[in-house]
């Protein structure tokens, strides 16, 4: 029992030995916010980060007329992970269209075109306009 208490003893005392006392300082002062309206913003600021975009894609390759064709849209080079924005089907009587949010970050597309034999083509865009036509083929 007389080892127990000791031992008890001893590791209580390591334990308080070995805690530290930290050094609180003064924090400082809170600095008063400016009201919104006292803020001095550029002409022009739309405090916006983000715009619509209307993306239309059409086929005019004619080997496969008729045939429907996959159109995959991304916002960095999918060969490097790239999440897919949009993706749609379009033939050479039909053209493909989406109505896409990007944030204004984003300054160019990649479109994947996938054929009916399972053959891709690729273009990259620059995304700087809210109105962009696209078309693969001849």
């Amino acid at each position: 029992m007389i080892k127990k208490l000791l031992t008890l003893t001893s590791i209580s005392c390591l334990m308080l030995a070995s805690c530290s006392k930290e050094i609180v300082t003064a924090e400082p002062e809170p600095v008063a916010a400016k009201p919104t309206a006292t803020l001095e913003v550029p002409k022009g600021f739309t405090w916006e980060n983000s715009r619509a975009v209307n993306l239309n894609v059409t086929i005019a390759d004619t080997k496969f007329s008729g045939k429907t064709y996959i159109v995959a849209i991304y916002a960095t080079d999918p060969s490097r992970g790239s999440k897919i924005l949009s993706k749609g089907a379009l033939s050479t009587a039909k053209k493909f269209k989406s109505k896409m949010y990007l944030s204004n970050q984003i300054t160019e597309l990649y479109l994947i075109c996938m054929a009916p034999d399972k053959s891709t083509t690729s273009k990259k865009v620059l995304a700087s306009t809210s109105e962009l036509n696209v078309s693969f083929g001849n």
